[in-house]
């Protein structure tokens, strides 16, 4: 998964130096993946030389979150509870944001979306960790049950 992460992570900006290069096959490569990932409209984009990024700024702050937490996440093992208080905490402010600006409160900027985006894939990858967790020692608990 921290290899899937990863490469989401450089094809997203790969994608915007394929542009720049003009190498049109690995570009369409980079699109065939990223287009299943997200709605890549430019306007809500990061840009490298007037060339959007191949993700938006939010999904770009999701998966580069849930890299940063997956690959941290023997330093950050700790209590269940803990971890499951401290991963709804980072999912409440891309949903309040993402609703604000969905009913009109607010037009938010790339860089919120980005932020608001990378402590939800943060959120989110802890969760994804507890479960996992969870259903492993179930798995375990049960074979190991006469």
């Amino acid at each position: 998964m921290l290899m899937v992460l990863l490469t989401v992570n450089v094809l997203n900006i790969a994608a915007a130096f394929f542009t720049l290069s003009h190498n049109g096959s690995a570009l369409h490569a980079c699109e065939d993946v990223l287009n299943s990932l997200c709605h890549r409209m430019p306007s809500r984009s990061f840009w490298i030389r007037e060339v959007p990024f191949g993700l938006c700024s939010r999904c770009t702050g999701i998966y580069s979150g849930s890299f940063i937490v997956l690959a941290s996440l023997p330093l950050i093992r700790k209590r269940y509870l803990i971890r499951f208080g401290l991963a709804a905490v980072l999912l409440v402010p891309m949903i309040v944001d993402g609703l604000s600006q969905h009913f009109g409160l607010y037009t938010g900027s790339n860089e919120l979306r980005f932020l608001t985006g990378l402590i939800f894939g943060s959120g989110l990858f802890i969760l994804l960790s507890i479960l996992g967790e969870v259903i492993i020692n179930h798995s375990s608990r049960t074979r190991r049950t006469p």
